[in-house]
Protein backbone atom coordinates (compact mmCIF):
# COMPACT_ATOMS: atom_id res chain seq x y z
CA UNK A 1 0.00 0.00 0.00
CA UNK A 2 2.74 2.41 0.99
CA UNK A 3 4.72 1.59 -2.14
CA UNK A 4 1.78 2.48 -4.40
CA UNK A 5 1.32 5.79 -2.56
CA UNK A 6 5.01 6.60 -3.04
CA UNK A 7 4.76 5.68 -6.70
CA UNK A 8 1.76 7.99 -7.16
CA UNK A 9 3.56 10.83 -5.43
CA UNK A 10 6.61 10.35 -7.63
CA UNK A 11 4.36 10.44 -10.72
CA UNK A 12 2.71 13.64 -9.51
CA UNK A 13 6.08 15.23 -8.78
CA UNK A 14 7.34 14.22 -12.22
CA UNK A 15 4.24 15.76 -13.84
CA UNK A 16 4.75 18.97 -11.86
CA UNK A 17 8.33 19.19 -13.10
CA UNK A 18 7.21 18.53 -16.68
CA UNK A 19 4.60 21.30 -16.41
CA UNK A 20 7.13 23.74 -14.97
CA UNK A 21 9.66 22.85 -17.69
CA UNK A 22 7.02 23.31 -20.40
CA UNK A 23 6.00 26.68 -18.95
CA UNK A 24 9.63 27.81 -18.82
CA UNK A 25 10.16 26.82 -22.44
CA UNK A 26 6.96 28.60 -23.47
CA UNK A 27 7.67 31.86 -21.66
CA UNK A 28 11.42 32.02 -22.03
CA UNK A 29 11.88 30.64 -25.53
CA UNK A 30 12.64 34.08 -26.96
CA UNK A 31 16.12 34.10 -25.47
CA UNK A 32 16.63 36.41 -22.55
CA UNK A 33 13.29 38.10 -21.84
CA UNK A 34 14.51 40.51 -19.15
CA UNK A 35 17.96 41.17 -20.56
CA UNK A 36 18.88 44.80 -21.11
CA UNK A 37 21.34 46.11 -23.65
CA UNK A 38 23.79 46.88 -20.82
CA UNK A 39 23.80 43.24 -19.68
CA UNK A 40 24.43 42.07 -23.24
CA UNK A 41 27.23 44.63 -23.65
CA UNK A 42 28.91 43.39 -20.46
CA UNK A 43 29.02 39.85 -21.86
CA UNK A 44 30.47 40.89 -25.23
CA UNK A 45 34.18 40.26 -25.85
CA UNK A 46 34.78 43.06 -28.33
CA UNK A 47 36.52 46.40 -28.38
CA UNK A 48 34.76 49.28 -26.62
CA UNK A 49 33.07 50.82 -29.66
CA UNK A 50 31.91 47.53 -31.12
CA UNK A 51 30.40 46.37 -27.81
CA UNK A 52 27.53 48.81 -28.07
CA UNK A 53 26.68 47.97 -31.67
CA UNK A 54 26.77 44.25 -30.94
CA UNK A 55 24.64 44.76 -27.82
CA UNK A 56 22.03 46.71 -29.77
CA UNK A 57 22.08 44.11 -32.55
CA UNK A 58 21.70 41.22 -30.09
CA UNK A 59 18.93 42.96 -28.13
CA UNK A 60 17.16 43.71 -31.41
CA UNK A 61 17.26 40.05 -32.40
CA UNK A 62 15.88 39.01 -29.04
CA UNK A 63 13.10 41.61 -28.81
CA UNK A 64 12.01 42.15 -32.42
CA UNK A 65 9.58 39.23 -32.71
CA UNK A 66 7.63 39.80 -29.44
CA UNK A 67 7.38 43.53 -30.05
CA UNK A 68 6.17 43.09 -33.63
CA UNK A 69 3.72 40.35 -32.73
CA UNK A 70 2.17 42.38 -29.92
CA UNK A 71 1.91 45.55 -31.96
CA UNK A 72 0.54 43.90 -35.10
CA UNK A 73 -2.01 41.89 -33.12
CA UNK A 74 -3.31 45.04 -31.44
CA UNK A 75 -3.31 47.08 -34.65
CA UNK A 76 -5.21 44.41 -36.59
CA UNK A 77 -7.57 44.01 -33.63
CA UNK A 78 -8.29 47.76 -33.60
CA UNK A 79 -8.84 48.12 -37.37
CA UNK A 80 -12.49 46.95 -37.27
CA UNK A 81 -13.22 49.48 -34.52
CA UNK A 82 -11.39 52.27 -36.36
CA UNK A 83 -13.04 51.52 -39.71
CA UNK A 84 -16.57 50.82 -38.45
CA UNK A 85 -19.33 52.87 -40.05
CA UNK A 86 -22.43 51.70 -38.19
CA UNK A 87 -24.59 53.95 -36.07
CA UNK A 88 -22.91 54.91 -32.83
CA UNK A 89 -19.46 53.96 -34.09
CA UNK A 90 -18.36 57.59 -34.31
CA UNK A 91 -17.39 57.48 -30.65
CA UNK A 92 -15.33 54.32 -31.02
CA UNK A 93 -13.61 55.30 -34.28
CA UNK A 94 -11.47 57.91 -32.55
CA UNK A 95 -10.42 55.46 -29.87
CA UNK A 96 -9.38 52.91 -32.49
CA UNK A 97 -7.28 55.40 -34.44
CA UNK A 98 -5.64 56.76 -31.29
CA UNK A 99 -4.68 53.24 -30.19
CA UNK A 100 -3.33 52.36 -33.63
CA UNK A 101 -1.27 55.56 -33.76
CA UNK A 102 0.04 55.12 -30.23
CA UNK A 103 1.06 51.53 -30.81
CA UNK A 104 2.76 52.38 -34.10
CA UNK A 105 4.67 55.29 -32.58
CA UNK A 106 5.74 53.20 -29.58
CA UNK A 107 6.92 50.48 -31.97
CA UNK A 108 9.10 52.99 -33.80
CA UNK A 109 10.38 54.48 -30.56
CA UNK A 110 11.26 51.06 -29.17
CA UNK A 111 12.94 49.68 -32.27
CA UNK A 112 14.62 52.82 -33.62
CA UNK A 113 14.94 55.66 -31.14
CA UNK A 114 15.90 53.73 -27.99
CA UNK A 115 18.88 51.92 -29.62
CA UNK A 116 20.10 55.15 -31.22
CA UNK A 117 19.91 57.03 -27.92
CA UNK A 118 21.61 54.10 -26.15
CA UNK A 119 24.59 54.19 -28.52
CA UNK A 120 24.75 57.99 -28.35
CA UNK A 121 24.72 57.99 -24.54
CA UNK A 122 27.33 55.20 -24.40
CA UNK A 123 29.65 57.26 -26.60
CA UNK A 124 29.08 60.35 -24.45
CA UNK A 125 29.84 58.29 -21.35
CA UNK A 126 33.11 57.01 -22.86
CA UNK A 127 34.08 60.56 -23.85
CA UNK A 128 33.32 61.87 -20.37
CA UNK A 129 35.33 59.08 -18.73
CA UNK A 130 38.30 59.76 -21.03
CA UNK A 131 38.07 63.49 -20.25
CA UNK A 132 37.88 62.78 -16.51
CA UNK A 133 40.89 60.44 -16.62
CA UNK A 134 42.81 63.06 -18.60
CA UNK A 135 42.16 65.66 -15.91
CA UNK A 136 43.11 63.31 -13.07
CA UNK A 137 46.13 61.72 -14.75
Amino acid sequence: MEESVNRRERKREKKRHEIVDAAEQLFFSQGYPNTTMDQIAEKADLSKGAIYFSAVREAGKIRLRPILMTTLAMVFGMLPIALASSSGSEVKNGLGWVLIGGLTSSLLLTLVLVPVVYIWMARKKEGFQAWRQGRQG
